[in-house]
């Protein structure tokens, strides 16, 4: 089997930061041991990163325990609700 690469022409980000893995560590820390986040980046964190929509559920239902600002976590409440409204199982996340 083939792995093919094709160029990227654009990537449209939305208009505000959902968070920030260096200010929202915990959730840094619970998304790396539910997913290994980390082994989708390059080596200083940045990158395209899929979160499943499942896992961004867990993560708001514990937002109190990964000390996560309300702020981030009404964000994350419209990713989950964006990618459900398409029709799609993950988040797509821009690092950098």
């Amino acid at each position: 089997m083939s792995v093919r690469a094709h160029r990227v022409i654009k990537v449209r980000m939305a208009d505000c930061e959902s968070f920030n893995l260096n200010r929202d560590a915990k959730l840094a820390a619970f998304l790396s041991s539910s997913e290994n986040i980390y082994d989708a980046l390059a080596p200083d964190g940045t990158g395209i990163l899929g979160v499943p929509v499942k896992t961004l559920k867990r993560a708001i239902k514990r937002a109190r325990g990964l000390e996560l600002s309300q702020a981030v976590a009404d964000v994350l409440k419209k990713d989950v609700a964006f990618a459900e409204g398409r029709g799609d199982d993950l988040v797509d996340y821009f690092l950098f």
